[in-house]
């Protein structure tokens, strides 16, 4: 027969609860309070319905890599008291991956938001380029941090995740609070890409280097992934819209165009070099059975 807690184990479990808790409540105050932020501020029509759509298409990829993120979380908990790189190599890969889907997701919304939206909504008033940037550096510095942040989880470290939230959570929320009457949609954007910066890009790598004690190389190998990709997407991007997009079938051109040569190189590149020695073998394999 099961029996009831003792007060100590009760005092473990709090202990470790309270900042899980915390994770999991932030992210809906993160993305609910900014648009009640609007709202009250007198923010409406074209800026509300423009602000909420940008970051919904910003936002794509969280969903994404907060599911590979969690899969690879509950992988390596069994590992982390194995040899440091039987862990932190796993890591860097999905984190450089992460990166450069972040990056590469974040020039597609850059570059093809102002005529996505406006065949979305018939509105060209609902785009706004500093909205838009703001949201996409945003969700660059918050990108490397998704894999760490679900490892503390389920090692049962999640403090250091909810600080980094805590931090997140007060810097761009007051930000946004301070900068949504001067200006508006795009004060609000600025505020939360300041807060991410800050939460996931500064507070949680110095907090994490103790917790987990992974070097400084991820972060910086994460962001030269990111970087590279994001410029390389933004040029071929750049590019591909000065050929003019004016109808819907011309956008899916462009997008096709700068998918195979923008999206797929910078993706194939970031490719493991484990996976490459594969497909090497692979290839030669089949070469021989042609043989």
């Amino acid at each position: 027969m099961p029996a009831w807690p003792r007060a100590c184990e009760w005092r473990d479990a709090w202990r470790n609860t309270r900042w899980l808790a915390l994770e999991q409540c932030a992210p809906v105050i993160w993305l609910q309070v900014p648009v009640l932020l609007l709202g009250t501020a007198g923010v409406g029509g074209a800026a509300l319905m423009g602000f909420v759509l940008l970051r919904t298409l910003v936002g794509f990829a969280r969903p994404l890599s907060t599911m590979f993120s969690i899969a690879l979380g509950v992988e390596l908990a069994g590992r982390i008291h194995a040899a440091s790189e039987t862990v932190t190599q796993p890591i860097e890969e999905a984190g450089r991956l992460l990166s450069v889907a972040a990056g590469i997701l974040g020039a597609a919304v850059w570059v093809f938001s102002e005529p996505l939206l406006a065949v979305w909504t018939s509105d060209h008033a609902a785009y706004d380029p500093y909205v838009v940037a703001w949201l996409v550096l945003g969700s660059w510095a918050a990108a490397p941090a998704a894999p760490v942040a679900k490892l503390l989880a389920f090692t049962n470290r999640a403090k250091p995740n909810a600080a980094a939230w805590t931090a997140q959570l007060v810097a761009g929320l007051g930000l946004a609070g301070l900068l949504v009457q001067p200006f508006g949609a795009a004060g609000v954007a600025a505020g939360l890409a300041i807060g991410e910066v800050l939460g996931m890009g500064i507070v949680l790598p110095l907090l994490t280097k103790q917790a987990l004690a992974l070097p400084a190389r991820y972060w910086r190998k994460c962001g030269i992934a990111l970087g590279a990709s994001a410029l390389w997407c933004l040029i071929v991007g750049a590019a591909v819209i000065h050929l003019g997009i004016a109808d819907v079938s011309q956008m899916v051109i462009a997008m096709l165009i700068w998918s195979l040569f923008g999206a797929l190189p910078a993706f194939m590149i970031t490719l493991p070099r484990r996976v490459w020695r594969g497909l090497r073998l692979q290839k030669v394999l089949d070469q021989r059975q042609e043989a």
